[in-house]
């Protein structure tokens, strides 16, 4: 198999109109194979994927959606490395089978897995746990909001993804937000990012994960959540969390949190609340529970949540 120095520029190669966020995700995938198979999390070149069976045997336990994620990184890895096309063959030929079980059974009417419905809040418990940390931060936090730790500076991002999700209930595209003035917006020559427009109150989502069928999803934020975005932003320039590409959401080195490492920043964070591991799906699902059939609200939700209505009555919506 192909050596390489830099596998990360060798997938931007490969793949020069996926984002930066896209890129560190298929890493991250990679990596999280590479301790299942009992090695470290870093690597140094593809030659763990050669054992096609000792790889197939591990991914085939995981949950359908880990199944297909993984394939797909490791197909584009080794397209990337131009790996021999026999053992690229094999994992798309598994890649095929995982997407066919993904779409038969997580995306088939009314399905909750088991995971999901061991930790499925109510909304009231989500309503309480959002607001009692939204008085906590204004009553002990906000007086001295310029001078915020890391612990602090934490604490109001979650309050930030917590309060955007109520009203907002996306996937996880927030992580892949930048902010920036909408001049500089209009300026952009070439592919053009997920942002909030901070001068314009505005979120354009221009990649997620209907883009190709419903196109660039742009909507004004309420006035209390553009405030608590910009006090973000604030808090990030102020302790100096910066990086060139001014993302919404960093972590304390200053490089944007890519998907998984966001999920797991809501799910330890809920442990923690109320025992439960819950991800922005669950809170997509509890949001859309409150509907029954009110058809002119869902459309709406369903145009703001970039599906259709009846994607959104048939995966996120619990029967009675």
């Amino acid at each position: 198999m192909k050596k390489y120095e830099n596998l990360e520029q060798l997938l931007k190669d490969a793949r020069p109109n996926v984002r930066q966020i896209t890129i560190n995700s298929y890493i991250s995938h990679l990596q999280n194979l590479h301790l299942r198979l009992g090695k470290t999390k870093e690597f140094d070149d593809l030659e763990f994927l050669k054992d096609f069976e000792l790889v197939h045997s591990k991914i085939e336990f995981m949950t359908y959606l880990s199944q297909r994620n993984i394939c797909n990184a490791i197909v584009v890895a080794l397209k990337a490395v131009e790996a021999d096309n026999d053992i690229i063959e094999k994992y798309a030929d598994i890649c095929s089978s995982f997407n066919q079980e993904y779409q038969a059974n997580v995306r088939s009417p009314d399905y909750v897995n088991e995971k999901q419905e061991k930790n499925m809040p109510t909304k009231k418990e989500l309503d309480n746990v959002i607001d009692d940390l939204d008085k906590y931060i204004r009553v002990f936090k906000y007086k001295t909001l310029n001078n915020l730790d890391i612990k602090n500076y934490l604490e109001l991002q979650i309050l930030v993804i917590l309060k955007f999700h109520q009203l907002y209930p996306l996937r996880n595209d927030l992580v892949t937000v930048q902010f920036m003035k909408s001049s500089d917006y209009k300026k952009i020559d070439g592919l053009l990012p997920n942002v909030f427009l901070w001068d314009k109150s505005e979120i354009i989502l221009n990649e997620h994960k209907t883009s190709h069928a419903l196109g660039t999803n742009a909507f004004t934020v309420s006035k209390p959540i553009a405030t608590l975005l910009r006090t973000l932003i604030k808090q990030q320039i102020s302790a100096g969390f910066i990086n060139n590409d001014n993302y919404l959401l960093v972590k304390r080195n200053g490089n944007p949190y890519n998907k998984i490492e966001f999920s797991n920043l809501l799910i330890d964070f809920f442990k923690k609340k109320l025992k439960k591991r819950i991800s922005t799906t669950i809170l997509r699902k509890v949001y859309l529970s409150k509907y029954t059939q009110v058809k002119a609200d869902m459309a709406d939700d369903a145009a703001l949540m970039m599906h259709s209505t009846q994607t959104q009555q048939n995966i996120y919506i619990p029967k009675s």
